[in-house]
């Protein structure tokens, strides 16, 4: 599942955790406890009534016997006491009132904690997968600069190494990429194993451009030997320095030998000698000072 899917998913599960809780408080707790609030307020309403029943004060005084003198004393009295217990009544009413509804809050209060509890490690876990759906756009920009770099980046080669006569040797190099090439160096070194001796040339080219080919020329002069006429075991390495647009800086090796079965007559043609040809990345200034 795609990082910015699951935050999305997570925050959907929080809202419905949300309202789902909410449900199960208001059918679980609010419901009961308003329901037995009613009740409690019914009881206390009827147990009232029969206080303020006049009827009920009067047989009682009379049920005492007491004398028509004495009478109304009796029913003020019994009156006040009526009204005492119902304020009572209702007294005890509010208490229990007050227990039920304090009894729920509890209630409510530990499925809160509960929900708080569970709202953060929902909130955690979004901002977990924010994070690292941010961490993966990072790596997925990187990724596409580094294409765009690859796609763009010169790239440069070598296309031929010609033995033209005993003292001349072209070799050719392009620029296979679609930016230019700077700071590009060549050293050759060719080898003949009759002789054993490696002679070292270098070809500064400065820029080449896209698609474009240059050659450099090894020459025999009095620092070099001339090659033999005769078909013979020669060698030469190439290496090619340059930078790209990008910051990149690049090595390009290769080795180039002559089958001596097809040194029959000059030009020789050389071939790439196998598992030879390679690119490396060298070291920018920064990492060099680091």
């Amino acid at each position: 599942m795609h990082d910015s899917n699951r935050g999305r998913n997570y925050t959907i599960g929080l809202a419905l955790g949300m309202l789902v809780a909410s449900a199960i408080g208001y059918f679980a707790l609010w419901e009961p406890t308003a329901t037995l609030q009613q009740q409690i307020e019914l009881q206390a309403s009827e147990a009232a009534k029969e206080y303020q029943d006049g009827a009920y004060i009067s047989l009682e005084c009379e049920a005492r016997a007491i004398a028509d003198a004495s009478k109304p004393e009796c029913l003020s009295a019994k009156a006040e006491a009526a009204k005492e217990a119902e304020r009572n009544e209702r007294d005890l009413e509010a208490q229990r009132t007050m227990a039920v509804w304090t009894q729920a809050m509890g209630k409510a209060a530990v499925i809160g904690t509960g929900v708080g509890i569970l709202g953060l490690f929902l909130i955690f876990v979004t901002f977990w997968e924010t994070r690292k759906a941010a961490h993966a756009g990072r790596e997925a920009n990187d990724i596409a600069r580094e294409n765009s770099h690859r796609q763009l980046r010169a790239y440069l080669g070598v296309t031929s190494v010609k033995v033209v006569s005993r003292t001349l040797i072209y070799v050719k190099i392009k620029n296979f990429g679609q930016t230019p090439a700077t700071n590009v160096q060549m050293e050759t070194r060719h080898e003949v194993k009759e002789s054993g001796d490696l002679h070292s040339v270098f070809h500064p080219f400065g820029m080449i451009d896209p698609g474009v080919e240059v050659s450099g020329i090894i020459a025999s002069d009095n620092s070099t030997l001339s090659l033999p006429s005769r078909a013979c075991n020669l060698r030469v390495f190439i290496s090619i320095d340059y930078d790209d647009q990008m910051g990149g800086k690049w090595t390009r090796e290769a080795c180039f030998y002559l089958p001596i079965w097809l040194a029959k007559k000059m030009p020789w043609q050389l071939h790439v000698q196998p598992n030879t040809t390679k690119e490396r990345e060298r070291p920018t200034n920064n990492d060099e000072r680091n």
